[in-house]
């Protein structure tokens, strides 16, 4: 690396020299821009999860031993060693991730000048610094900044390779990819693309057959027979509704891509359809395949040493760090790490859910869900229409190796591997598509005006997108999902735990990164909840019985936005055991869904009322369910933006409604087993929204909808629950399900019958 640096400051001439500082400032500038400030509570499960595990390696413990892990161990030590030196905090912990891309810069301009010239090199680091994708992650704890680089440095060294032919290329080209595995597995397709890539090119005949594979692929005619391939099995599922127009065969015969996947029985319409594309490229290339295949296999046969001897530059910087950092530290490195991964998804369905989810977003108009492909989409464009102009393309052999590879990468990560395919899990795959493309769009003969104008089209476009995920994606502004009081939340439960001398107990947080904003004390084993559950299918019961000694519980957004089916059931088990079986000392949300509650273990099993905050209302919780919802109106302004409880003795709480324009109204709150009392130093409006239909009764007498009655107590009954409201107050029932009730003091009973 060191090498490489000091290469980049004597060998580029002055004018890449110049383009290479722009692009430098620019890159910069979008991963610095709100490093310290942004934090999403949707999104930075992960990033706590990082952070806290490099904390407590640093405090002595170890990952798959004394920590649940799903990931290599790389990446945690050089976050851990990262933070020992640079200081243990969450913007500390993005530096590294924003050094890491910055590095991948130099890396990639020296990849696109070994490739072909200076101008490709700088091209090719200008799209990476502008890149949505990375402008998203580069800034944050994640792996994929890392997994950018070693994936850079491996196609360094093959394209040197593809030049030279020279073996030892070859095999340090591998060993990044190797390296990069040992940071996260998502980097591993790529791995076996680019080992399977390099075996067969030691000899001349079978690689010739790959290249002929990839102008087969990217023919033209593909156009026509993908739609051939769409038509047929369009009619295949049809007719197999037709004959059994059941609810089953409704939900597997689908047309992959464009319906999205959701259940693994759509893998038969999927298989239908690569079998079918499969044919139909067969007899119109008329390929002849067999004994390529024999040969091919004769090849490996004869050349068992050399496949081994690559395998091994591969494997051995795994065998080193994985060894020493992983299977020596626990004989469960390989279960956690590769097994329980493996699991999440099949493969061949991969393409087909990675599409189907594109489409989906256009149908939903959700077209910010895109920006990952914003450069994709601008390669396509350009080389369609040199297509479409006839212009000419200059023929290059580095051209060959580099469209071997990406075929050979999408092969693996949409047909082999059970990566879920996630745009930021197909960093690597994207980084070949873009040198593969940018060397073609730099081999066509454009004349200089309209190459100008496509330069300049396609900075626009960049330019507007990276500012969409740089300033109105923190806003809240658009569909991708953003917690934009995240750090205001952290910071004012941070102030109440200090101020309350909270800090030293043992906790647990669903949501990591709060143990770690917070600087917690938990048990190290049970900190990534969502590995438990959805990887080692733990339920909320194991979980929580197994938490010894904890104190506290925190519960945030995270906890109640469930993701899969079966993190949703384990998560909402575990928030309303949680929230029944303890004691709320604190808790905010507004009426976007953010939340965040701190509560104390509490040994009641009389208790039958609950508190909570969601969805800026208080909530009243009758042993496992939420009942109903709480509000403070004022004539027209509804108090319901954000609400905030805190306790204050042991029975009383503060409790805070928010208006939309920041009006507040502050108001004690009494709990008791059974019953709740509301007390106001004035006379108050209060909206008791129930979630299921109410019964209301005036001795005997049913109160009809929009009737005021004047009254010191009524009898309320909503699903097999009767509640008693006692005080003096006036009543309306609005509708069905809402009661307002407008007084001073309002007790809210729960009778047993």
């Amino acid at each position: 690396m060191g090498r490489i640096v000091r290469d980049l400051v004597k060998s580029v001439n002055r004018k890449a020299l110049i383009f290479m500082m722009i692009i430098f400032l620019y890159y910069f500038v979008t991963r610095l821009y709100g490093i310290s400030g942004h934090m999403n509570e949707y999104f930075d499960y992960d990033e706590g999860t990082y952070l806290m595990i490099a904390r407590l390696i640093n405090q002595g413990y170890l990952p798959y031993r004394d920590i649940f892990a799903v990931h290599p161990p790389l990446f945690y030590y050089m976050l851990a060693l990262w933070l020992r030196i640079f200081g243990d905090n969450y913007v500390v912990g993005r530096l590294l991730s924003v050094f890491l891309g910055f590095l991948s810069l130099i890396v990639a301009y020296y990849v696109g000048k070994e490739v072909k010239d200076w101008k490709l090199g700088v091209a090719f680091a200008g799209l990476l610094a502008m890149d949505p994708l990375l402008i998203h992650v580069n800034p944050l704890v994640f792996h994929e900044s890392s997994i950018e680089l070693f994936t850079l440095l491996s196609l360094y060294y093959f394209v040197k390779y593809a030049k030279t032919k020279n073996f030892k290329y070859a095999y340090i080209s591998l060993f990044w990819a190797g390296i990069g595995s040992t940071s996260k597995f998502t980097i591993l397709p790529f791995a076996i693309a680019l080992y399977l890539t390099i075996f067969f090119s030691f000899t001349q005949e079978i690689f010739e057959y790959f290249k002929n594979a990839s102008k087969v692929i990217l023919n033209k005619k593909q156009v026509f027979i993908g739609l051939m391939s769409y038509i047929l099995i369009t009619l295949i599922s049809m007719s197999a509704i037709f004959l059994w127009p059941t609810e089953l065969v409704r939900k597997l015969m689908i047309v992959p891509g464009l319906h999205k996947i959701e259940v693994y029985g759509q893998i038969i319409p999927s298989a239908f359809l690569l079998a079918i594309w499969g044919m139909l490229t067969i007899y119109i290339f008329d390929v002849s395949y067999v004994r390529k295949i024999l040969e091919i296999c004769i090849f490996v046969i004869k050349n068992i040493k050399t496949a081994l001897l690559l395998g091994l530059s591969l494997l051995f910087p795994k065998i080193i760090i994985e060894g020493f950092l992983g299977i020596l530290v626990s004989r469960d490195y390989i279960y956690q790490t590769y097994l329980l991964q493996g699991s999440r998804l099949f493969s061949i369905i991969n393409l087909f859910m990675y599409i189907g989810d594109k489409f989906s977003y256009i149908h939903k108009n959700s077209l910010e869900f895109l920006m990952a492909n914003t450069v994709m989409f601008l390669m396509v464009f350009t080389i369609f229409l040199a297509w479409m102009l006839h212009l000419e393309c200059s023929r290059t052999e580095i051209r060959n190796w580099l469209k071997s590879l990406f075929i050979m990468n999408f092969f693996v990560y949409f047909f082999v591997s059970p990566i879920v395919p996630n745009d930021r899990f197909l960093i690597s795959m994207w980084l070949v598509l873009y040198l593969t493309s940018l060397e073609v769009v730099q081999s066509i003969k454009f004349n200089k005006t309209l190459l100008k104008k496509l330069v300049a089209i396609s900075a626009i476009f960049l330019l507007i997108t990276d500012f969409g995920v740089m300033y109105q994606y923190p806003q809240g502004k658009l569909n991708l999902i953003w917690a934009h009081h995240s750090k205001e939340m952290r910071d004012e439960l941070k102030e109440y735990m200090i101020k309350n001398n909270l800090t030293n107990g043992k906790f647990y947080a669903v949501n990591p990164m709060n143990t770690y904003y917070l600087n917690l004390k938990i048990n190290p084993w049970y900190l990534d909840t969502f590995g438990l559950v959805l990887l080692k299918r733990m339920n909320a019961t194991q979980i929580l019985g197994n938490l010894t000694n904890v104190k506290y519980y925190i519960l945030s957004t995270w906890s109640y936005f469930w993701w899969t089916d079966i993190l949703r059931k384990q998560m909402r088990m575990l928030t309303i055991e949680i929230v029944t079986s303890n004691q709320l000392l604190y808790s905010d949300s507004f009426k976007n869904g953010e939340i965040l509650e701190l509560f104390c273990s509490l040994d009641n099993p009389d208790k039958k009322l609950s508190l909570s905050t969601y969805k800026g209302t208080l909530q009243l919780w009758v042993d496992n369910s939420t009942i109903a919802s709480i509000h403070v109106i004022r004539g027209n302004t509804s108090y319901n933006y954000r609400t905030k409880i805190i306790l204050v003795d042991e029975r009383k709480y503060k409790v805070t409604q928010y208006s939309n324009d920041t009006n507040k109204v502050e108001f004690e709150l009494y709990l008791n087993n059974t019953s709740i009392t509301l007390k106001f130093s004035e006379e108050n409006s209060v909206m008791l929204e129930f979630f299921r239909d109410v019964i209301v009764l005036d001795e005997n007498k049913l109160i009809t909808t929009n009737e005021i009655i004047d009254i010191e107590s009524v009898d309320v009954y909503s699903s097999n629950i009767h509640f008693k409201i006692d005080g003096k107050f006036e009543l309306t029932k609005r509708n069905d399900r809402t009661l307002e009730i407008k007084g001073r003091k309002i007790k809210i009973t729960i009778i047993n019958e």
